[in-house]
């Protein structure tokens, strides 16, 4: 399903030629294509399906628009051009919601410049071992290989890319998913075209690295079997469960295997309904061998995602459950399950809000449902989001990232909750211009700490890369961007502004005298969690003398942070600060504009995102009036900075402001 060829054009040549020109264009491009056949077959399955429940023609225009529109600019566009299909992944330019947290520059995987498809990743602890896996067409797109790399936990590349499968015949393998095992070792499981048809094989890996099985197959089941996924459990035994076509009714089904590769039970059906569609499955696995399996599920004539607890053995504990609580005709699919200490979380795309957003529900370890179905993604983010994917920590906190699709380009974006399902940070990692693409993000979350792998191709290039990156999330409750005082008559004026909100419960106002500690003003509520800017004010009736401000701000655990503090003396003329600069992003240099109203001591340096002094411009007594200073762009030691995001910071005894400057090279 992540092979956005035929994504691309199944809706594509429905929405403009109808079914029957989808019907008569499959078959020319599976001629193409043979390894591409089963899936085709079955979006013919799911189209059938769609459309004789009242999921028409024009409702897949509006759910696939990004998609039309991209193969309605060009010429043939589903085979010349790859980045409108899965896409890859580049340099990595951080973006302005990401000032909270440290983004390690990305890693480019594949050591050949060919196109890239479908990666995912896993992280053994006791091997002290990452192993990534992806579709790679160093031997031609008609021939795509497994390949996989394995890193150190510093991210060190052990030895060089390699294939995770011996047969090298001229035939497709694609699709690959990876899961570690209680050994400290890997499985490997992808789709395999040597027979013409779908089917799943398997390798495993020790904790070494090296091969411990040969190749073998999943299940000797003639049927088609498509999109597999994995997960092991820690009774040293693994789970492979995928979409199988029985002869036009498509099942999740799946089997269970040990750690050396033997079988450890035959191949079951996940679904307990009959002749309906279901969708892509996912799975995850606790220590204790128990698994629970989502999938879209179009039972009721409509898309919902529903899911399975499955026993140690593979056998089920009770029947089939729906996770999503919406209602409607509105599409539910591409679900994604991880397991974290004592919760299951499911996430997946959902379109109750008309455009596409990501929706979760979180399951204790008894799959009750703890409260509604929740949003992911924010409200004010503009574009479609999709394939979102989720990983859980041993303190059950969540990441959850997902691609969003935009007219000229598409972005990654990814999000951290606490134990309490409560959003703690959302940020964009890819900072994409008109062109660029990136995509189909797979993400783990150790400590406070997450790896990403996904796909990306930059305007201008001609290849697609799986590219790595790592997010520390510092989870800095409030970036606060200003906070003045100014005094005019009996009346001092205080404003702040914050750029972005992680668990802000708000903010106490607090004021100190000469005389007095400092006595709690007002408390002005916050904006929870927010990657937007919000500015706030209060004004204290207070008369005239000295007095000294500062904010308290309070999280929803109670947690608490001060501010810098600001001074008045409202017998003194009142000093307030403006601060700009021009252009901005900037190659080269940039100007950077302010104004004293009078005259006072003063600095003015430009910090990197993580608060360290990289330039001092100005320190030093300075006249009232309006100045101007230019950046040169080099740091104290006359080298040029680094692309990327800074900050600079005019300071003086009453008044903190910044402004955020973006280096482009």
């Amino acid at each position: 399903m992540k092979n956005f060829i035929y994504i691309i054009f199944c809706f594509y040549t429905i929405s403009v030629y109808g079914f029957q020109g989808f019907e008569h264009s499959a078959h020319e491009l599976s001629g193409r294509f043979p390894f591409l056949k089963n899936h085709l077959d079955l979006f013919q399955a799911r189209v059938q399906d769609d459309l004789e429940n009242n999921h028409l023609e024009s409702e897949y225009r509006t759910l696939f628009a990004p998609f039309l529109s991209y193969a309605e600019t060009g010429s043939s566009p589903l085979i010349s051009e790859p980045k409108f299909m899965d896409d890859e992944f580049s340099n990595l330019t951080i973006a302005a919601e990401d000032a909270l947290h440290k983004i390690a520059a990305e890693v480019v995987v594949n050591d050949q410049a060919v196109n890239c498809w479908n990666v995912d990743f896993c992280r053994s602890n006791s091997a002290k071992r990452i192993l990534a896996v992806w579709q790679d067409e160093r031997r031609g797109v008609n021939n795509p290989d497994i390949y996989g790399q394995f890193y150190d936990l510093d991210f060190k590349a052990i030895g060089a890319n390699f294939r995770v499968h011996a047969e090298s015949g001229n035939f497709a393998q694609i699709n690959p998913a990876v899961c570690v095992l209680s050994n400290g070792g890997f499985a490997v499981v992808w789709e395999d075209y040597r027979n013409s048809r779908a089917t799943l094989y398997a390798r495993v890996f020790g904790s070494d690295g090296k091969a411990v099985t040969e190749e073998f197959i999943v299940s000797t089941d003639q049927k088609a079997q498509l999109k597999p996924d994995i997960a092991a459990d820690g009774l040293n035994r693994f789970i492979v469960t995928w979409l199988q076509n029985d002869d036009g009714d498509y099942n999740v089904v799946a089997c269970l295997f040990n750690n050396n590769g033997t079988t450890a039970s035959s191949v079951f059906r996940i679904n307990d309904d009959q002749q309906t569609f279901q969708w892509f499955p996912s799975v995850t696995s606790t220590s204790t061998g128990e698994s629970l399996v989502v999938w879209e599920d179009k039972r009721d004539g409509n898309s919902n995602i529903y899911g399975q607890r499955l026993r140690a053995d593979g056998s089920k504990r009770a029947a089939n459950f729906k996770i999503d609580d919406g209602v409607g005709t509105a599409i539910q699919w591409r679900p994604q399950v991880a397991w974290g200490q004592n919760r299951f979380v499911v996430v997946w795309e959902d379109y109750r809000n008309v455009t596409g957003s990501i929706y979760a529900q979180s399951l204790d370890g008894g799959l009750i449902k703890e409260d509604v179905n929740f949003r992911i993604d924010s409200i004010q983010q503009t574009g479609i989001k999709e394939w979102p994917v989720i990983a859980l920590n041993a303190q059950d906190e969540f990441a959850v990232s997902w691609q969003t699709e935009m007219e000229e380009n598409r972005e990654v974006f990814a999000a951290q909750w606490d134990a309490q399902k409560r959003s703690v940070a959302q940020i964009k990692l890819t900072a994409a211009q008109t062109g660029d693409y990136y995509s189909l993000p797979r993400i783990d979350l150790v400590q406070k700490v997450s790896t990403l792998f996904y796909l990306r191709i930059k305007a201008g290039e001609t290849v697609q890369n799986v590219v790595t990156a790592q997010i520390s999330w510092m989870n800095v409750p409030v970036e606060l961007s200003f906070f003045t005082a100014e005094s005019q008559g009996n009346t001092v004026h205080l404003r702040w502004r914050t750029e972005s909100e992680s668990n802000n419960y708000g903010f106490w106002l607090q004021r100190k005298t000469n005389t007095s500690d400092y006595v709690d003003l007002v408390f002005i509520p916050g904006h929870g969690t927010s990657i937007d800017s919000h500015e706030y004010g209060y004004d204290d009736q207070i008369g005239q003398g000295r007095f000294i401000y500062r904010l308290k701000q309070v999280d929803f655990d109670g947690a608490t942070e001060y501010s810098h503090v600001v001074e008045v003396n409202s017998q003194l003329p009142a000093s307030s600060v403006l601060l700009v600069n021009y252009p901005n992003p900037f190659n080269g240099e940039t100007v950077i504009v302010f104004s004293l109203v009078e005259p006072c001591d003063c600095s003015l340096v430009v910090e990197n995102i993580a608060g360290q002094v990289v330039r001092t411009l100005y320190a030093g007594a300075m006249d009232e009036g309006e100045h101007q200073i230019v950046w040169d762009g080099k740091d104290d030691q006359s080298r040029t900075v680094a692309s990327g995001l800074y900050r600079c910071r005019l300071q003086n005894q009453r008044v903190h402001s910044s402004i955020r400057m973006t280096v482009l090279k």
